[in-house]
């Protein structure tokens, strides 16, 4: 920084290219100047971490994978799969919801008792038990109050005692919290002993939210580029999380397998129904020709008659054929007209291949339904599109059906009316010859339909034996050794950034609610006069730091403002220096002390002037009484000779007190006196300097200002109102005070940056004027 001295009011001289390094350099030394705190708080934070993690559960990478065998990437099917007249291909995608419905979740929770949770106390935190325990507690019957609280549960022998009371093994308990049953693990004649000294902790969990929870942490994924699918959950307790996927993996084939042996099981059931009736009629048949035989005494019948016979027989096979396919076509379009998804008809029998085709695409979009269902609400988008795909197969089965029906129909008139017509042929044949003729042919019929209905039988029998689920465990469920979670690193990384920038955060937040000054830079910014001068802040008794061979920081920084303020006036000189602030902590009257005896050890007759004649002060720091002063000059009771008063310090430095405390101190400002004062002062002193009443509360320092060569205006870093650098930058625009320059009293290291004009380390300086070191620790 330099002083123009053609220019009385001169400004800091800063190169802008250093204006960004300037400030990051500034900013880190500010927040390094509090390095304690940030010590502390990274301390503290990282212990929090520390304990939040011991009160976090480790959770353990529970992983399994199945391979569904998709038609998308399949282009045969394997044996097994051609003996199942009802393989359906599955879709992949679709298979991944149903991994995570909540049925299957729901079934597996019944079968592992998930809802019934244990624990044991150990130290300052509990550990879930899973498994290994003498008995096994059922909900049968809860209220509220099961999973509003948790229960103890120990063991005595042949007894438990459940939440303080005694029952025996295997009890039904029902009280107010609802009805459960504990079972004992053991064999009845071993006693019911746990080794954990401690009572059991259990907790009961509503079955809607545990499963809720599951479908959460449940994770389904697919290989890319395959139709492998992975399973994942975490889990504190690793067996529990490979039974609760071993079991899903179950509970999913199986319901793969009741699906696709829906179909099968009806049809069985059709085909035994239809046996048993067929068998009746053709054992009654069987027993009509023996009995027709014995009677008659007939043995063989003619070869016409055979011929006859035979072709009859054809004629009632292929008729009751017809009357088969007929029936199996009204079970068909019943089955339509229903809308009963879950009752597929035979399709037995039934040779037309587009009808065939039409219900085997309609068993596939009914069992897909079904399978949305589980995963989509009825009104979805997908399953409105099926719903319309299973009408349009509807619709065309029914036509298909009719004209079917009608074929059929035509084919049963023309075989009736062969038949007819062969039995007019048989009428010629001798009596009994035509009676077991009759007899014979519905054996035969009855015969055909039975050995036919059996050779459907084992094929469907074959394909519901054949049946399989339509994946395959690639990996069954492996946990990980190391628990995946927390991340101890990770949370004590977090926690020690939050302990390094909380300092940061609080420090920032104390400065944008700060309303006094604290930085210099924030000064500079908003001030449109110079500073002149920056004074450190000391603790010490004596007010008085100026004096002959001293050369401590506060000493030189005086010294270095009487440097400044003779520039400030290279015409002429500077003769009254005036002095006042914004309030009156910010150090005016010992600025004002100081600077006197500065500019008196400079050789420089110097006369101080106490012009706060509302509060003075002055006096007290010179140890001089305040008997007379300017009040008494002013009022015209002394003269200038009787309130001039000569201090210890120097014979060079006199002093004028404020005197008495006039009740109207502006007024005698306003008189002549103060004019033939000033006149009479700068005839006989070479430096006047005048302390005077903040100019931020009264208004003396503008009456005095037409007499002040310069005024020095004194901020108080922490103590200056910042509201207040508009007020200092208003008098010196409108000229009210004349000539100001800045003066920073209380300066504490820590804050403000760049203190003493270049002086740096007072290390350096002590060691530059060859201060011992004892001297140095008194004065720092």
């Amino acid at each position: 920084m330099t002083i123009q001295s053609n220019d009385p009011v001169w400004q800091p001289q800063i190169d802008s290219s250093e204006d960004i390094s300037i400030d990051i350099r500034k900013m880190l030394l500010g927040y390094l100047s509090h390095w304690k705190w940030f010590l502390i708080s990274f301390v503290v934070f990282m212990a929090s971490g520390y304990v939040y993690i011991q009160t976090l559960y480790p959770q353990y990478k529970v992983a399994a994978s199945i391979l569904i065998k998709d038609h998308k990437k399949e282009n045969s099917r394997s044996t097994q799969e051609e003996l199942d007249l009802f393989y359906k291909a599955m879709e992949v995608e679709n298979e991944l919801e149903i991994l995570r419905s909540y049925t299957l979740l729901d079934e597996v929770v019944d079968i592992l008792n998930l809802q019934v949770k244990y624990a044991v106390e150990e130290g300052w935190r509990t550990r879930e038990v899973y498994g290994d325990l003498p008995v096994k507690i059922e909900i049968i019957a809860p209220t509220e109050e099961l999973f509003s609280r948790s229960f103890t549960l120990q063991f005595d022998g042949e007894r438990v005692i459940f939440d303080g009371v005694m029952y025996p093994r295997n009890a039904l308990i029902t009280e107010s919290f609802g009805s459960i049953r504990i079972s004992s693990t053991v064999q009845e004649a071993s006693p019911i002993v746990w080794d954990n000294e401690k009572p059991l902790s259990v907790t009961f969990i509503p079955k809607n939210s545990l499963v809720e929870s599951l479908h959460k942490r449940l994770q389904v994924s697919l290989v890319k580029n395959t139709s492998v699918i992975n399973l994942s959950i975490l889990s504190p307790i690793p067996k529990r999380g490979e039974d609760f996927l071993n079991h899903l993996i179950n509970v999913y084939n199986k319901a793969a397998i009741a699906d696709k042996n829906n179909m099968a099981g009806i049809t069985l059931n059709i085909i035994e129904e239809r046996l048993n009736f067929v068998e009746e009629n053709l054992q009654k048949a069987e027993q009509s020709v023996e009995q027709y035989k014995r009677q008659e005494g007939i043995t063989d019948i003619s070869a016409e008659s055979s011929l006859f016979l035979q072709n009859i027989q054809k004629n009632d096979a292929e008729l009751s054929k017809v009357g088969i396919q007929l029936d199996i076509l009204k079970q068909v379009e019943q089955y339509v007209l229903s809308n009963d998804a879950t009752s597929a008809p035979a399709i037995l029998g039934l040779s037309d291949p587009t009808i065939v085709a039409l219900i085997a695409a309609l068993n596939e979009a009914e069992a897909e339904r079904i399978r949305m269902l589980l995963t989509n609400t009825p009104g979805g988008i997908r399953v409105r599109a099926i719903d319309d795909q299973i009408k349009t197969l509807k619709g065309n089965l029914i036509d298909n059906i009719h004209v079917l029906r009608r074929s059929l129909e035509t084919t049963q008139r023309n075989i009736r009316l062969e038949s007819r017509r062969m039995e007019s042929v048989i009428t010629s044949i001798p009596k009994k010859e035509r009676e077991l003729v009759d007899i014979t042919r519905q054996q035969e019929v009855i015969n055909q339909v039975y050995i036919y209905l059996l050779s459907k039988r084992e094929e469907t029998a074959i394909s519901f034996a054949a049946t399989v689920a339509d994946s395959r465990i690639v990996n069954a469920a492996r946990s990980t050794p190391l628990p995946v979670q927390p991340n101890k690193r990770m949370i004590l990384m977090i926690f020690g950034i939050i302990g390094f920038l909380f300092p940061i955060v609080v420090l920032w937040l104390i400065d944008c609610f700060q309303t006094t000054l604290s930085t210099k830079d924030e000064l500079e910014k908003r001030l449109v006069v110079p500073i002149i001068g920056e004074i450190l802040f000391i603790e010490q008794s004596n007010k008085l730091v100026v004096i002959n061979k001293n050369r401590s920081k506060q000493a030189e920084q005086f010294r270095t403002l009487r440097t400044n303020i003779e520039f400030m006036r290279a015409d002429g000189g500077v003769k009254v220096i005036m002095i006042t602030s914004s309030v009156t902590i910010e150090g005016k009257t010992f600025l004002s002390a100081n600077l006197s005896a500065a500019m008196a050890i400079s050789n420089k007759k110097t006369i101080t002037l106490d012009f706060d004649l509302r509060k003075p002060g002055l006096h007290k720091v010179f140890g001089i009484d305040n008997n007379e002063g300017l009040s008494n000059f002013l009022s015209g009771q002394a003269t200038l000779e009787q309130v001039i008063q000569i201090s210890a310090l120097s014979d060079n430095l006199h002093f004028i007190s404020a005197g008495y405390v006039a009740p109207n101190p502006q007024e005698l400002m306003l008189g002549n006196h103060l004019t033939l004062l000033f006149e009479q002062l700068k005839e006989k002193y070479d430096c006047i300097i005048i302390d005077t009443s903040p100019a931020g509360l009264m208004s003396d320092a503008m009456i005095l200002n037409r007499f002040a060569d310069v005024t020095l205006y004194v901020v108080r870093q922490s103590c200056t109102p910042k509201d207040r650098i508009n007020f200092i930058n208003e008098l010196s625009r409108s000229k009210r005070l004349g000539n100001m320059g800045i003066v920073v009293n209380g300066i504490k290291n820590e804050k403000w940056h760049g203190y003493g004009y270049g002086y740096g380390s007072y290390k350096y300086y002590a060691k530059y004027y060859g201060i011992g070191e004892e001297e140095q620790e008194e004065q720092e």
